[in-house]
């Protein structure tokens, strides 16, 4: 059985859905967050459901790190800066989400100025939620801006 995908070109180590968990769970929709390595070699949690991604604290920057040199890693392509200002407006409108590891209320905060990116963060520092499309987004930024 080929490894499922996440759409930021990693792959989930199990192959199968993790029907108990006892670890994190998805702020998103409460599926349990799996295990998954970066091209980088930097492990994060990932939900096999949204394809959100739960890093730690120096995990983003180390992915994010990586993938600047690396032209084979995920891309942006070409979207446009009206609608990266629209998706940001449409994140704000989102209902707050719970740290997957403490439960805290996270805050929203844009990645960088003008990156049109905004990161659920823990506030006790547990980590960084990324949403589906966000860490691909971010990789662009990086490559563009620096990290």
């Amino acid at each position: 059985m080929a490894p499922r995908r996440h759409p930021a070109g990693v792959s989930f180590k199990s192959p199968y859905r993790n029907a108990v968990s006892a670890g994190p769970c998805c702020p998103r929709d409460a599926h349990p967050l799996e295990p998954v390595e970066h091209p980088s070699k930097q492990s994060f949690l990932a939900c096999p459901a949204c394809f959100g991604s739960w890093f730690d604290s120096d995990g983003l920057k180390a992915v994010l790190k990586w993938s600047v040199g690396h032209t084979d890693a995920v891309s942006d392509g070409d979207e446009s800066p009206l609608a990266k200002v629209y998706e940001m407006g449409r994140q704000k409108g989102r209902a707050c989400l719970k740290c997957p590891e403490c439960g805290e209320e996270m805050i929203a905060e844009e990645h960088r100025r003008d990156s049109y990116v905004l990161v659920d963060i823990c506030p006790s520092g547990c980590g960084k939620w990324l949403d589906n499309d966000e860490l691909r987004r971010l990789i662009a930024y990086a490559r563009v801006y620096g990290v």
